[in-house]
């Protein structure tokens, strides 16, 4: 893993594409990006939400987001305002899942809020020494992020701070361009039962040590001492993991959108070669078969392209399959 050159394989594959299609798919990435990590967490947002969120992905290759008050920044940039918080957790938090019966299926018991001063400071700490040593990327990457997210600091929005800190390591680290973003939360998305295992290698032995009750609020107030749970973490799982996340986003997410907006501008080219039309109208039509199985809704035909023969829709409809067709189909 250490040797795979995650640059230099990026360079491999954006080389051969004109300047403006590898500008096209580095926007549509970062879109991908944002809205993979929310759909990890089956978070719904608006449009104003989601250009949030790429706003913060474009700043992960600027800024170092890994000092407490950015921290608390960006927490306050992804939750809702009413969640937003000033400093790190002033209350127990868990995670879990309400089963059938609405009694509470606890998967993880994070740390208590006396002890995540010092943790998240140690993790902190942590992170500056690695970014003076000399190890691959993705080792700094995974002790920071899976850290942050097992030490889970606020009520809410740790799982996007920590997707973002993945970010964030790698372009800092010149693993990743300035410009450039590889969507990893993609990866994880279809990868998703490894994604699990990383949390679960590290929080489900853990739970199970510590003692805790649950109140009629729902809330969880463990008991006994758990001072040194998470101070020492193995994150062996969680780097393996990571690699095995980052490769297929550059090997197979990166190459797959590049190969298509090539595909893309291909067909749109062939079906004004056909019939000369407005823009839009070409997206339209493009766009129609890409999320109607390839074909043509009756009602678009008539509304639409009631000005196309029928010998032209389908040419038309032959230079689609011949372009993006195929891709449709996968």
């Amino acid at each position: 893993m250490e040797n795979y050159d995650l640059p230099g394989r990026r360079e491999e594959i954006t080389s051969s594409y004109p300047l403006d299609d590898l500008r096209r798919t580095l926007k549509n990435l970062y879109a991908a990006e944002a809205m993979s990590s929310l759909a990890i967490e089956n978070i719904k947002t608006d449009t104003s939400g989601l250009k949030k969120f790429v706003g913060l992905l474009e700043n992960a290759g600027r800024e170092n987001f890994r000092e407490k008050s950015c921290l608390v920044g960006l927490q306050n940039n992804l939750v809702e305002p009413r969640f937003k918080e000033s400093d790190y957790k002033g209350m127990q938090n868990y995670v879990g899942v309400t089963r059938k019966s609405h009694q509470e299926k606890v998967r993880y018991v994070c740390p208590k809020p006396n002890d995540i001063q010092e943790l998240m400071a140690g993790l902190l700490s942590a992170n500056e020494i690695m970014a003076g040593l000399s190890l691959p990327g993705i080792v700094h990457a995974a002790v920071v992020s899976f850290g942050f997210v097992f030490l889970h600091p606020f009520s809410d929005g740790n799982g996007r701070v920590h997707r973002l800190l993945i970010q964030n390591v790698l372009s800092l680290r010149g693993e990743i361009p300035e410009g450039v973003i590889y969507p990893v939360s993609a990866a994880m998305l279809n990868n998703f039962s490894l994604y699990e295992h990383c949390m679960d290698v590290f929080s489900k032995p853990l739970t199970d040590l510590i003692d805790y009750d649950i109140d009629d609020r729902v809330r969880l107030n463990a008991t006994g001492e758990t001072t040194g749970f998470d101070n020492y973490i193995d994150m062996t799982v969680q780097t393996e993991a990571l690699f095995h996340f980052v490769k297929p986003a550059v090997e197979s997410e990166l190459a797959g959108e590049l190969e298509f907006q090539e595909k893309y501008k291909q067909t749109r080219a062939a079906v004004l070669n056909i019939r000369a039309m407005p823009d839009r109208l070409v997206e339209i039509f493009i766009r129609a078969r890409l999320q109607n199985d390839g074909r043509l809704s009756g009602r678009k035909r008539k509304s639409l392209f009631k000005s196309l023969t029928d010998d032209e829709a389908l040419a038309m409809e032959k230079a689609f399959h011949d372009g993006l067709g195929s891709r449709n189909k996968q």
